[in-house]
This record gives C-alpha cells, structure tokens and sequence, in this order.
C-alpha cells in the first residue's frame, strides 16, 4: 500500500517554501507557482510540489569580502 503524500494549507505552505501566504495567492493566479490541489473552494500544495518548486528556484551564492 503507497503512503499517502503530505498536503499543506495555504496557510501551512509558506513555513515549507519561505514565502508569504499572500504571496503564493498571487502564484496561483498568475500559475507560477508551486503546483496545487483544488478541491471545491479547497486549496493543497502536495508536499512534492513545493519541493519541486524550491528545487528549481535560482541559487545565489554570497560572496564574502576579506
């Protein structure tokens, strides 16, 4: 039997990926965003999803000065 996958909130969500609640509001709508589940007037961010979308942010390092 397959576990099944951890869904997030839109109020859980933004403790994973760092972001504001209104901001991931603003994702959906423009769909560019973390993938979701809608379910009625339900909103889930599958646990997958937010990794993934983690995943494919841009990576910066800093740079120190001496």
């Amino acid at each position: 039997m397959k576990v099944p996958e951890k869904l997030y909130t839109p109020k859980e969500a933004p403790a994973v990926v760092g972001l504001k609640e209104k901001t991931l509001a603003e994702y959906r709508r423009l769909g560019i965003g973390p993938e979701f589940i809608r379910c009625g007037s339900r909103i889930f961010y599958p646990e997958s999803s937010l990794l993934k979308f983690l995943s494919e942010c841009p990576r910066t390092v800093a740079h120190r000065h001496r």
